[in-house]
């Protein structure tokens, strides 16, 4: 199955989530009961965007946290249903991630630069997101990160997790401290939670700075000068609608070889402009 999560429509501000079914081509609705609590659907001066987080647990679970309602389960690709509260799970999360056998996640209510864990193996058992000395859950604040976790992408054995400007490493230490950060880099960063996508051992991403490669060690720039100024430039065509940077989507088209960047124009809402990234001849392409 894939599941997706759905924007509310012009007019609502009630998502959905849903699975789809390779064998019959249906979009079933999976959303939990009560509905979601409402997305904004537009960043504004003062928030980014509401986008969904999905992570596979096991053979049979997916999790989903949003960064406005709390985390829920479905087991079996069935109905999304709210976490117990006895788990003592994060009231809301940006971002979801397996390390090891751990359930991280980033951007809680504790904090925009905190990551908390669960135990081993297990997201829903009583207290099972309850820091103790008896068990391994915990928390860990980025101090090191100079703005709120942006996005999370799997890199050398762990996690890259970027802010604004800046790369850090979350990784598994092993007992009693369990997990650790150390920055990587300066100088590069993430505009949204999708903004950054991995291709092998590597990460193709849009800055506030560019496009960018980098493997953690260094950074390269990948936008010629002719590329940027048409993205950048607020009197280009092919402009970025800035006010809503937190929108754009990397992706990696693996059969062509192609990273391509989903951006919105200059006054969209919505993406509706495309940059593709040759990683085997380092050309680029533009759709309009």
């Amino acid at each position: 199955f894939l599941f997706c999560a759905a924007a509310p429509p012009v007019g609502s501000a009630v998502p959905k989530l849903y699975k789809w079914e390779d064998t019959t081509g249906a979009a079933i609705d999976v959303s939990p009961t009560p509905a979601l609590g409402a997305w904004a659907r537009n960043a504004t001066s003062t928030a980014l965007p509401t986008f969904g987080s999905f992570a596979k647990w096991g053979d049979n679970k997916v999790l989903f946290c949003d960064g406005v309602n709390g985390i829920y389960v479905s087991t079996d690709a069935g109905t999304f249903t709210a976490i117990a509260a006895g788990a003592d799970a994060p009231s809301n999360a940006q971002v979801l991630a397996v390390l090891e056998q751990f359930m991280l996640a980033f951007a809680t209510n504790e904090g925009q630069n905190v990551v908390e864990w669960s135990v081993e193996n297990d997201v829903e058992g009583t207290g099972a997101w309850t820091p103790s000395l008896d068990n391994a859950s915990g928390n860990l604040v980025l101090r090191e990160m100079n703005s709120q976790i942006m996005a999370v992408v799997p890199l050398a054995g762990g996690l890259g997790v970027y802010g604004y400007d800046d790369l850090l490493l979350v990784s598994y230490v092993g007992p009693p401290a369990y997990f650790g950060a150390r920055r990587l880099l300066s100088g590069v960063g993430a505009v949204g939670k999708y903004s950054v996508c991995q291709v092998g051992q590597a990460h193709f991403g849009f800055s506030q700075r560019g496009t960018f490669k980098t493997d953690g060690t260094s950074i390269e720039y990948i936008d010629v000068p002719g590329l940027h100024d048409w993205v950048f430039s607020e009197t280009s065509e092919g402009a970025v609608n800035k006010a809503q940077i937190g929108k754009v989507l990397a992706w990696y088209d693996a059969p062509n070889k192609y990273v391509v960047f989903f951006y919105p124009g200059l006054g969209a809402l919505e993406n509706d402009r495309a940059v593709a990234f040759d990683t085997l001849s380092g050309a680029w392409t533009k759709f309009n």
